[in-house]
C-alpha cells in the first residue's frame, strides 16, 4: 500500500511566495495533500481549494483577545486531524518550525532552505533530527552545515527548488539581444528595524550595476517586488536616475513563464545569504526556461553556474556586476545552451532523493 504524504506549512497558497510555488509542484509530483494556514478574513474558519486544506489563522496571527485562543485551538485540532490521515509529513518552516512542537516527529521530514540561527540549528541537529523520519536540505551547504552540527549524513537528503515543469516547454528563442532584458525576482520579503534585507538582497547593488551597464548598452530591467522596502526602492531608483529603464511590478505574479519568455537573463545580486536560499527558485526557474543566470559569488548557486557555464558569476560589486551583464550578452548562446540540461538534472535528482527519504 502506498504511503499517504502530507505537506504542512504556513501561507503555502501558490503565488504568495517562492516556497509556496515549490510546494505546489512537489504536491503534484507526489500526489500529496497540503494543510496550510492563512488570513482568510473574518470568515470562514476553514476552506478547501484544489487539494489544499486552508485554516483561517486571522485572529491567531493578530493576537485578537479571546478569539486568538479559539483560533489557536482550531489550528491545533486541524494539525492533529491531518497528522492522523498521513503516513509521512513534509514540514515547511525550517529548523525553528513551531509545527515540530505539536506533531509526531517520527512522521515528519522538515524541509530546510536556509540556516540563519546557528544555535537553533545545533539544537535541531542534535535533539530533534534523530527523532525525525528524515531531513531535506535545499542545498549542499545547508546539508553540510546540519551534518557538521551533529546531524546524521544518511538521514539528510538534498532537494533543490522544484520548478513548474511547464517552464521546460517554453521556446528557447528570445527577443533580440538589443535591448538586453534583465529580470530580478528575488525581492526582500522582510522589513525590520533590526536588519537591512534590502541591502542583503543586493537591490542597491543591482541598481548601481545596471546603471553602469545601461550607460553604454541598450538594456531594460524588470523588478518583481513584494511590497517591502518600498521607500528604499524608490529612493535608490531616484538616486540612480533609472526611471526610464526599470519597470517595477509590485503584485502577485501568477504566470512567471510569461516573464521569462520576454527576458534574456535572471539576476541574483545578493550581498549575503542572510534570509536567502543558497539555490534561489527564480534562478532554477530561469534555467528551466532556457534563460542564463547572473549571480554573485556569495551563494551556492554561483558554484553551479560557474561549473556548468549556464550563466556568469561575479563578486558583489557594481562594476563587476555590470561586466557580468556584458559577458552574458556577448556570449549569450553559449550560456543559454547549457541551461535546460542543468535544470532537468536538478529536477530529476531532487525528486529521486525525496522519494528515497519518504
Amino acid at each position: 500500500m502506498s504511503k499517504v504524504v502530507g505537506i504542512i506549512g504556513n501561507r503555502l497558497v501558490p503565488c504568495n511566495e517562492a516556497y509556496a510555488n515549490q510546494v505546489r509542484v512537489l504536491a503534484r509530483a507526489l500526489g500529496a495533500r497540503v494543510l496550510t494556514s492563512a488570513d482568510l478574513g473574518p470568515w470562514p474558519p476553514l476552506r478547501r481549494w484544489d487539494g489544499y486544506q486552508l485554516v483561517n489563522s486571522r485572529f491567531y496571527e493578530r493576537g485578537t483577545p479571546i478569539l486568538s485562543i479559539l483560533n489557536g485551538a482550531l489550528l491545533y485540532l486541524a494539525l492533529k486531524w491531518f497528522e492522523r490521515r498521513c503516513d509521512v509529513i513534509l514540514l515547511a518552516g525550517g529548523v525553528e518550525s513551531r509545527f515540530l512542537c505539536y506533531l509526531a516527529l517520527e512522521k515528519c521530514v522538515p524541509v530546510i532552505g536556509t540556516i540563519d540561527d546557528q544555535g537553533a540549528a545545533r539544537r535541531f541537529a542534535r535533539e530533534i533530527a534523530p527523532r525525525l523520519r528524515g531531513v531535506i536540505a535545499q542545498s549542499n551547504r545547508v546539508r553540510k552545515q546540519l551534518i557538521q552540527l551533529g546531524g546524521r549524513a544518511d538521514r539528510i537528503v538534498r532537494l533543490y527548488p522544484l520548478v513548474n515543469p511547464e517552464l521546460f516547454d517554453l521556446p528557447e528563442e528570445t527577443p533580440p539581444l538589443n535591448p538586453f532584458r534583465i529580470l530580478f525576482a528575488s525581492a526582500p520579503n522582510v522589513e525590520a528595524e533590526t536588519e537591512d534585507n534590502f541591502r542583503a538582497k543586493g537591490v542597491d547593488l543591482l541598481l548601481a550595476g545596471f546603471r553602469r551597464f545601461c550607460a553604454a548598452n541598450a538594456a531594460e530591467l524588470t523588478i518583481l517586488w513584494r511590497g517591502r522596502h518600498n521607500r528604499d526602492l524608490k529612493r535608490s531608483l531616484e538616486e540612480q536616475g533609472l526611471g526610464r529603464w526599470v519597470r517595477v511590478i509590485d503584485a502577485v505574479v501568477p504566470d512567471m513563464g510569461a516573464h521569462y519568455a520576454r527576458t534574456h537573463v535572471t539576476v541574483i545580486p545578493y550581498r549575503t545569504a542572510w534570509r536567502s536560499p543558497q539555490i534561489p527558485l527564480s534562478a532554477v526557474e530561469s534555467l528551466a526556461a532556457a534563460r542564463p543566470v547572473v549571480v554573485t559569488d556569495v551563494v551556492e548557486m554561483a558554484e553551479l553556474v560557474g561549473c556548468r557555464n549556464c550563466g556568469v558569476v561575479c563578486s558583489p560589486d557594481a562594476a563587476d556586476l555590470a561586466r557580468a551583464f556584458a559577458r552574458c550578452r556577448d556570449d549569450y548562446r553559449r550560456y543559454q545552451r547549457e541551461c535546460r540540461a542543468v535544470a532537468g538534472e536538478l529536477y530529476r535528482m531532487s525528486l529521486g532523493n525525496v522519494e528515497r527519504v519518504l
